[in-house]
């Protein structure tokens, strides 16, 4: 019998007037609420409408404020009682983000994925949601997620990029026949100094593409501009992400001392002593990383004690979870002792997001292995996959075989896996 709940992709291509081939893109990409997959065949639910095609230049209005959110979760919360800060928010979109990021701070990465499916593509929230996802996604090993948040983000980029070369979005000749271009002011009190909606958004989708790369600790992905420390040109509500971003492509490229000095710069920037804003707590986390590589284990404790007492009461676990291999074995006993309650949540968050770190690096890897590996490791790796012996390498790549074995070494760290055999399978 008919479910009369639900309809086919067929039958949804033909009410909606799109081929099937449309009907499962848009699926794919996750943009049809309350679609199910049962089997093998997807499930829609009747009297959906078609999603809003990215396109379509009546909509476009909309795709604006790419970073409008971040004005919402850069304003501190207190100490004591951090879901407080949602009672402060006027507009519910606002509320809504900031409530998807305690949600991402406390692990729990379904509400986080539930929140960004009843984002519209044309939300000004969209790419703001599409940040905090892509690292749930990258949290819960969820590459299918991640790739379907960098598609949509490339076909916004692209639009707004159409959109702004021509006349009728911004580009208009002044007195003497010159083009001028038009300053966008968003609603409300933000103060802007990149008012230009493809500027922005363009800045908004490197941010989630710089975002990956430092998640994935892959150097040779990290974005050139991250290698400035001046952000003066950009949006002051954005500075928060930007020096985040800063910081942790620092700690991949093993600049420790100018990693704990930015780290440093930004708990200055705190103004009351009773909040605080998520930056502040991993930039805490991130000064601990870097006095621990710098062998300053005294500050080290000093730092972790400071953001467990900031996070933990508030069961802000993921920070922590993120951070707690790369300070040693110094912040875990710490927890047990202060907080024994939340102890085996983050021991079990802990050793989940690190499993699923580990499947989502390495599809990450695999599909991105040339850019990965170095010209001359990935050279190397055909050659394995030829399964060529170490001094036929060496003969061939013209290089010492005690350079080989070395190259092998950072294979191995670079795509985080062991032996020949695993290695064919990623080339």
């Amino acid at each position: 019998m008919k479910n009369q709940e639900y309809m086919t992709c067929k039958e949804a291509a033909e009410q909606w007037g799109v081929s099937v081939r449309n009907v499962q893109r848009l699926l794919k990409e996750d943009r049809i609420p309350g679609a199910k997959m049962y089997g093998h065949s997807w499930m829609i639910p009747c009297g959906t409408g078609k999603p809003e095609d990215i396109r379509n230049e009546k909509k476009r209005k909309e795709v604006t404020y790419a970073l409008y959110g971040i004005l919402a979760t850069s304003i501190p919360m207190p100490r004591k009682h951090a879901d407080a800060v949602l009672e402060t928010f006027e507009e519910e979109a606002f509320r809504r983000q900031y409530a998807a990021e305690l949600s991402y701070f406390r692990g729990d990465f379904e509400a986080v994925k539930q929140y960004y499916r009843s984002i519209r593509i044309y939300d000004r929230m969209y790419l703001c949601a599409a940040h905090i996802t892509l690292a749930a996604a990258m949290s819960t090993g969820d590459y299918e997620l991640y790739e379907a948040i960098m598609h949509t983000a490339e076909l916004i980029l692209e639009y707004a990029r159409e959109q702004d070369e021509k006349t009728d979005t911004g580009v208009q000749e002044n007195a003497n026949g010159n083009p001028q271009t038009s300053r966008f002011t968003p609603k409300g009190k933000c103060n802007w100094k990149i008012c230009n909606p493809y500027t922005e958004i363009k800045l908004a989708i490197d941010m989630l593409h710089a975002l990956a790369a430092v998640s994935m600790l892959v150097p040779q992905m990290l974005p050139k501009w991250l290698d400035t420390n001046n952000f003066s040109e950009y949006p002051s509500e954005a500075r928060g992400m930007l020096l985040y971003l800063r910081i942790k492509y620092l700690q991949t490229t093993n600049r420790f001392d100018e990693m704990l000095t930015t780290a440093q710069t930004v708990l200055t920037m705190r103004t009351n002593d009773d909040c605080f804003t998520s930056m502040e707590l991993y930039s805490l986390l991130l000064c601990a990383c870097a006095n621990y590589r710098l062998e300053n284990h005294p500050q080290t404790a000093q730092d972790l004690e400071h953001a467990i007492h900031i996070g933990m009461p508030n069961h802000l676990l993921t920070p922590f979870a993120e951070l707690s291999m790369a300070v040693g074995g110094q912040l875990m006993p710490m927890i047990r002792k202060e907080y024994p309650s939340q102890y085996t949540k983050l021991v079990q968050q802990m050793e989940q997001t690190w499993i699923n770190w580990l499947s989502f690096h390495n599809q990450f890897a695999q599909a991105n292995i040339t850019l990965v590996l170095s010209p001359e490791e990935y050279q190397l790796a055909l050659l394995i996959k030829e399964r060529k012996s170490y001094p036929e390498i060496a003969k061939l790549m013209a290089t010492p075989e005690k350079e080989i074995h070395k190259m092998m070494t950072s294979i191995y760290q670079k795509l985080c896996i062991r032996g020949k055999a695993r290695l064919r399978k990623f080339i």
